[in-house]
């Protein structure tokens, strides 16, 4: 009997190594002061909503054609890249007809909730049995009700990169699978009145369909029951039969209470009810039906196989399954030597699947039971539309007052400030009335507050809304209400969590407890007000205790997080060094779909569980310098340094043509650069610019494969495949 149980392809594990980082010094002119534009939110806004929004400007200056070629095959491939994100969320929904499905399993949970919860039986999945069967004890046939059932337990979860890390990269690409510990699934056949369980034998068993399979039972015991698994065949003198093993058994001659039988090159003349074990291969003569007239035509019944019965302990493997190291084994309820029983037959899982490193089942691929009997299908994770929460630090920030004006309670000048940005100007909401893009927190020395701005669209400036105080101030540690994120039916409060007597670092933490899972909270530099917003920890080196969600520290984690309520916290060891912090927050909860699909059942999916590709047919993509007569119109990607693409020269503030340090591009590397507001309009423009024709292409390799890459601030350096973050306002040493 076949087996299955995980079916999935062995792949390596690739991880995606650590791109370091530190800071660069540049020419002022090349850097220059941006605001809110960040290369982490790449490839935004050049695609924007899924729809392409961008223009790619090659430049014509320049004699070196091999020069011109090697920036027009960057830009290529940068369009090429750019064009494979322009993709629209659809959703997806799968229908099991015939099976059961629970649409609703929280990530990091467990399977077994809602309709998932208690037993399954026919009325959860049709193919499951209620019925009757017959067996006659000796006194007569009769019917006994029976019935199949399914039972999966709390080990049986949905595990994310939130609980090992490891579940990223080309195995694990959604961040998602399905972990299960030994005794978490389970198949049981039940007797739902008493049947005598003392009285049957080789003529008188019962037979049963478990696990969709015809099974004969030919003896109860305590903790044990006897089957019959072997071939039963009728055969004549001269017929052949091919066994399982591999054996070819010969019936050479039928006596009238013996039967001779061959197999290969032995021969033996065996009694009617008897067996005889050839090796791989053993027989047993069930019955004889002789003709003494007509000896020729008698037959016989033989039971061929490894085993003609056997006996099954409760907790041994199940049949055919490795003796050693079953996936499967047998278990029983009320399996004993009595006159009157309600038996209970079960399978359950022996082994634990709980490691990324043993090719767990993702999104499309299952768990199966014995016989093929039933899958357990990892269908789906919910779409959703997903917004770019940043956390990040500035030096000199002006704040004005609750007017926008410069004087009085909120007008501060320089201030060292954390900003909390979303992309839509309606994404942050302070008490429910001031809604804003972006909320400012910094230190009130004088008066121990932490002053909260937001950006207002109005006066276009930091505009002061309150503060609230520290709590030295108060002497109570307190959660301090900042903003709710407020996306589609996502509400997930952020709070700044300070202290008592200021004797250590004060969090701020998303909210995402009760139905949003684990907080994520992030420890700041600060202790007291006294010390301005300036950094994660309390150190400028990275450190574990960055990063709680929930209890678990998580600042050293590599790879994206995938948390319970759907929330994906990008690279977290990555961004802390750099002193920022990335989070995708979904507009609606994350759950998982999990569906139990018998061998009869249909699956229809519609819609894809991923994405669908909007077209660029067209949309113009790639135009020369000497071509774009509207800067303005669309944010730009501008490849070639000043020295031969005269709109890099302008977005750089430089003369066209410019060369070597006059370029302000460093000497022998690459440089990635985003320019806000350029050309005097409103949007921005991305400089893909190097000393020389190859650098300009290495900074184009980079953005090609930009996912691999922690890209973030407003520039970035490329020597190879080296990306080194860049510090704004620096000079060349």
């Amino acid at each position: 009997m076949q087996k299955e149980f995980v079916l999935k392809a062995k792949n390596t594990i690739k991880r995606i190594a650590a791109i370091s980082t530190g800071a660069l010094m540049l020419g002022a002119t090349a850097l220059g002061a941006v605001a809110a534009a960040d290369l982490g939110d790449y490839p935004a806004p050049f695609i924007a909503d899924g729809q392409w929004n961008t223009l790619l400007v090659v430049g014509t200056g320049g004699t070196d054609p091999a020069g011109l070629a090697a920036d027009l095959a960057g830009t290529v491939d940068i369009a090429a890249r750019l064009a494979q994100t322009s993709t629209t969320a659809v959703s997806t929904t799968t229908t099991v007809v015939g099976g059961a499905t629970e649409d609703e399993v929280a990530l990091n949970g467990t399977i077994g909730v809602n309709k998932f919860a208690n037993a399954l039986t026919d009325t959860d999945i049709a193919s499951l049995i209620d019925s009757t069967i017959s067996y006659d004890d000796g006194t007569g046939s009769k019917d006994y009700d029976v019935h199949e059932f399914i039972n999966m337990s709390s080990d049986f979860r949905v595990v994310t990169s939130l609980q090992d890390n490891d579940y990223s990269g080309d195995d694990y690409p959604d961040l998602v699978a399905m972990s299960l510990e030994d005794d978490s699934l389970e198949y049981c056949y039940k007797f739902d009145e008493n049947i005598d369980t003392v009285t049957p034998n080789e003529n008188r068993t019962i037979s049963i369909t478990f696990l969709g399979q015809g099974l004969e039972i030919e003896n109860f015991a305590s903790d044990s029951m006897t089957a019959k698994t072997s071939n039963e065949i009728n055969m004549q003198a001269g017929d052949t039969f091919a066994a399982d093993t591999g054996d070819t058994v010969l019936v050479d001659y039928i006596y009238s209470t013996s039967v001779s039988v061959t197999i290969g090159d032995r021969t033996k003349i065996i009694s009617s009810g008897n067996q005889y074990d050839f090796g791989d291969t053993t027989v047993k003569i069930s019955d004889i039906g002789y003709d003494a007239n007509n000896p020729e035509n008698s037959r016989a019944i033989l039971r061929v196989g490894e085993d003609v019965t056997k006996q099954y302990a409760d907790g041994e493997p199940y049949i055919g399954e490795d003796d050693d190291d079953p996936d499967w084994i047998f278990k029983y309820q009320s399996l004993t030597a009595a006159a009157n029983e309600t038996p209970e037959i079960c399978v359950i899982n022996d082994n634990s699947w709980n490691s990324p490193d043993e090719d767990l089942p993702v999104i499309g691929e299952y768990y199966e039971f014995p016989e093929g009997f039933m899958k357990v299908n990892f269908d789906l994770i919910t779409a959703v539309n997903y917004a770019t929460i940043t956390l990040d630090f500035d030096n000199s920030e002006d704040l004005y007052n609750i007017t926008g004006g410069a004087t009085g309670v909120g007008y501060v000048q320089n201030e060292k400030v954390l900003i909390i940005e979303a992309p839509g100007d309606e994404d942050l909401v302070i008490n429910g009335t001031v809604k804003t893009d972006k909320i400012y927190l910094s230190a009130l020395e004088s008066g121990n507050a932490t002053y909260i701005h937001y950006y207002d669209d109005d006066t276009n400036k930091p505009q002061y809304y309150n503060w609230t105080w520290w709590d030295a101030k108060t002497g109570a540690t307190n959660n301090h209400f900042i903003a709710n994120i407020t996306l589609g039916d996502t509400e997930i409060p952020i709070y700044w969590f300070s202290r008592v007597n200021n004797t250590s670092q004060g969090n701020l933490t998303i909210a995402t407890s009760d139905e949003h899972g684990a907080n994520i909270t992030f420890r700041l530099n600060n202790k007291s007000s006294a010390v301005d917003f300036t950094q994660f920890g309390t150190t400028a080196e990275d450190d574990d205790t960055d990063l709680y969600i929930g209890a678990l520290l998580k600042a050293s984690a590599d790879n994206d997080i995938l948390q319970q309520y759907g929330v994906i916290i990008k690279t977290p060891e990555n961004n802390l060094e750099v002193d920022k912090a990335i989070l995708m927050v979904p507009d609606d909860r994350v759950y998982a779909q999990i569906s139990l699909i018998p061998t009869d059942a249909t699956v229809t999916t519609l819609g894809s569980s991923t994405v669908t590709v909007n077209s660029i047919a067209g949309v113009p993509l790639i135009k020369l310098d000497t071509e774009v007569t509207d800067k303005t119109s669309k944010p730009m990607i501008l490849i070639g340094g000043p020295a031969v693409n005269k709109l890099t020269a302008e977005a750089l503030g430089v003369t066209y043509p410019s060369y070597g340090a006059d370029s302000t591009i460093p000497e022998n590397k690459g440089l990635i650069k985003l320019v806000e507001n350029a050309f005097g309009g409103t949007n921005v423009a991305l400089v893909v610019a190097g000393w020389g024709a190859s650098d300009t292409r290495n900074a184009a390799n980079i953005l090609k494969s930009y996912d691999t890459y922690s890209l973030s601030g407003l520039a970035v350096q490329v020597s190879g495949t080296t990306v080194t973050a860049v510090a704004s306002g620096t000079t060349v040493q």
